[in-house]
């Protein structure tokens, strides 16, 4: 089965305090994909996928370019949707919407931000994701299936999903995850 390389978005321009699940915003350097390109721990992977909002969109396009490896934008791989929060502060939406705030704050894996996305929702594209991902692999010939990486360039929430979904954590677990700017997470994905 492949491995999966998952790696956060470097910092985005102005996101400090927002929700900005689908708000497009660049990087606040347009430079450090470079740099990061440059320091990659491991060998090129066979395929490179990443979500298509510009914060990851960049970061992948940069080593795309340093491995020569054209990138398959994934939307199930985008951050999860404020819906009516989305790139509004934290204070803004707890001043205006405190009541909606505090009840996805409640729930946040099932309860979806208004007009938004539950964590569940964003579990279900991804996992959808995944699971063709491993069908695919599952399909391979065995040397194929232990040779094939995959290098995922994703916002936070995505990766969690993808992370909570591997090794079966709990949802509720998903935030306890450190999943930082930059952070690669290396994982291994099991036959179904």
């Amino acid at each position: 089965m492949p491995t999966l390389h998952l790696l956060r978005h470097l910092p985005a321009a102005e996101a400090n305090g927002r929700a900005i699940g689908h708000t497009d915003l660049p990087l606040a350097d347009p430079d450090a994909p470079d740099r990061l390109a440059q320091a990659w721990p491991h060998e090129p992977p066979a395929r490179l996928v990443a979500s298509p909002l510009l914060r990851a969109a960049r970061t992948a396009r940069a080593l795309g370019a340093k491995w020569n490896l054209d990138i398959n934008f994934e939307p199930r791989l985008r951050e999860m949707d404020f819906g009516t929060w989305d790139g509004r502060t934290w204070d803004e939406i707890e001043r205006d919407d405190a009541a909606a705030l505090h009840a996805w704050m409640g729930d946040w894996t099932a309860t979806p931000a208004p007009g938004g996305e539950s964590f569940a929702d964003v579990q279900a594209r991804v996992g959808a994701w995944l699971s063709e991902l491993v069908d695919d692999a599952a399909a391979q010939d065995t040397a194929a299936q232990d040779a094939a990486t995959v290098a995922v360039v994703a916002q936070a929430v995505a990766t969690r999903a993808v992370l909570v979904q591997v090794p079966g954590l709990e949802p509720a677990q998903a935030f306890r995850l450190d999943v930082h700017h930059g952070a690669l997470t290396t994982v291994r994905l099991k036959p179904p």
